[in-house]
């Protein structure tokens, strides 16, 4: 016999679609001092023959960049060269010793290229692991003076700073020293330590005299 075609061609037709691309949530506590790194894995749905980018950023949400809660990310391009699957991204997460609600940011996913985004949001939650404040007042000991009013100023503070208001009530009690005396001036209030605030003075006025008395 003779050949008349001496090649059979076997064309494999790609029944795959364009890959997806996805990004994952992170949840971390953000630490007393230094820096936390949050991890986010943006992954492909199957591999690619071709090179695939996409380009993330960083959002403010309830954590926010001006509060120093976290480092910002401007737009960047994250590359996957072929057969690759997945890739990190790094956000750093600031720490502090303010008591505060659990707070979020986003990793937002834009602008892909050789294949289409399907979760372009990676949430960042940063686990407040602070303490609620615990307030305390200081002692004051100072010369009454012969006339007048003499200030004695004291220090009420907060173990930690808070992003909440934090008020306090006061009020003057008798000791050896009583107001019916005329040895000080009775008062009482309210102290408020605004977020962020960690100390105050509240002033109570003593009356000068030049009586012989005990301290």
């Amino acid at each position: 016999a003779t050949i008349t075609d001496v090649q059979g061609i076997g064309e494999i037709i790609n029944d795959d679609g364009v890959p997806s691309i996805t990004i994952d949530d992170v949840t971390l506590s953000e630490g007393n001092a230094g820096s936390t790194t949050f991890s986010f894995t943006v992954s492909l749905s199957a591999s690619s023959s071709q090179t695939i980018t996409v380009e993330y950023a960083t959002l403010d949400g309830t954590a926010e960049v001006v509060d120093g809660d976290y480092l910002a990310v401007p737009p960047t391009v994250l590359t996957f060269n072929p057969s690759e699957t997945s890739m990190p991204v790094s956000v750093t997460v600031n720490g502090d010793t303010k008591f505060e609600p659990n707070e979020s940011f986003t990793v937002h996913l834009f602008n892909p290229n050789n294949a289409f985004v399907s979760d372009a949001n990676g949430l960042g939650t940063v686990n407040n692991d602070d303490a609620e404040p615990t307030i305390s007042i200081d002692d004051v000991s100072a010369g009454e003076g012969d006339a007048g009013t003499t200030p004695f100023d004291f220090h009420v503070t907060i173990s930690n700073a808070s992003s909440q208001t934090i008020t306090v009530q006061y009020n003057t009690a008798d000791g050896s020293a009583t107001a019916a005396d005329n040895d000080y001036q009775n008062a009482n209030g309210t102290v408020t330590f605004n977020p962020g605030e960690v100390n105050t003075l509240q002033s109570i006025l003593v009356n000068g005299d030049s009586k012989n008395e005990a301290t």
